[in-house]
């Protein structure tokens, strides 16, 4: 989820920048696949980018999803004798489904309000375990009274309305499932936040949070760092994670 030029393309690319290197290795223990439309539109972008060019703000038009399926190999897996592992009878790789999905504001506007997901688009979504949320720094001030700080309200209040509505539709689902017997899933969501453009973040900003400029190497610094950014602007969507 991101509000519009938050970076959302410049997301994805990176993303498969990463899936290219990785994917390329000698040890070949990532793999990648994902559908021809998904491949064409992002080696555009990343062509692009490797040119020291942004894509373009919006995949509107050209793609409605883009889509991904990494494959991580399982160290047990990798233990076992060569011959086993071709036969492919211990699946050595665990996957993870990776889409993105060009959703309009007004649809998730209507979502919100009735509960009722009438859109497909918005039916997959639901269906999401990790939902990755961009919040976009060049937006981040401590003056009230501007339009990126009003801005940021509004995204962070239909972020967490949003998370919300994703929590009572899984938990519903849940419910209807166990009640016709059939075995399902305890209904969670793991949110993950990404801080888009953040070398456009004001020092003075930074000063007035008490934080140094840079984020921390250490794993935890990094996090109570991260953490102390969100608190401030985008302290209803924590709320509901919490």
């Amino acid at each position: 989820m991101g509000d519009r030029a938050s970076g959302k393309t410049t997301f994805l690319g990176l993303l498969y920048a990463a899936q290219v290197k990785y994917g390329t290795g000698v040890q070949d223990d990532f793999r990648f696949h994902a559908p021809l439309a998904s491949l064409n539109v992002m080696s555009a972008v990343y062509e692009g980018m490797k040119d020291a060019r942004f894509p373009s703000a919006t995949l509107k038009e050209e793609i409605t999803e883009l889509g991904f399926i990494f494959g991580y190999l399982r160290k047990v897996v990798g233990k076992l004798p060569y011959y086993i592992r071709q036969q492919n009878w211990a699946r050595p790789f665990s996957t993870l489904r990776f889409s993105a999905y060009d959703v309009s504001g007004e649809d998730i506007e209507e979502f919100i309000e009735s509960g009722i997901a009438s859109r497909p688009l918005i039916q997959q979504l639901l269906k999401s375990v990790v939902v990755v949320v961009l919040v976009d720094c060049s937006k981040m001030t401590t003056e009230i009274d501007t339009p990126a700080y009003k801005k940021m309200l509004r995204y962070d209040s239909t972020v967490a309305k949003l998370l919300v509505s994703f929590q009572t539709y899984k938990k519903q689902e849940y419910d209807r499932l166990k009640e016709s017997g059939v075995k399902a899933d305890v209904p969670v969501i793991f949110p993950a936040f990404v801080l888009s453009k953040f070398d456009s973040l004001r020092d003075d900003v930074l000063a007035r949070l008490g934080l140094h400029q840079g984020f921390p190497q250490d794993k935890k610094s990094r996090r109570e760092y991260a953490e102390a950014l969100l608190r401030v602007f985008v302290p209803q969507t924590l709320s509901q994670i919490r």
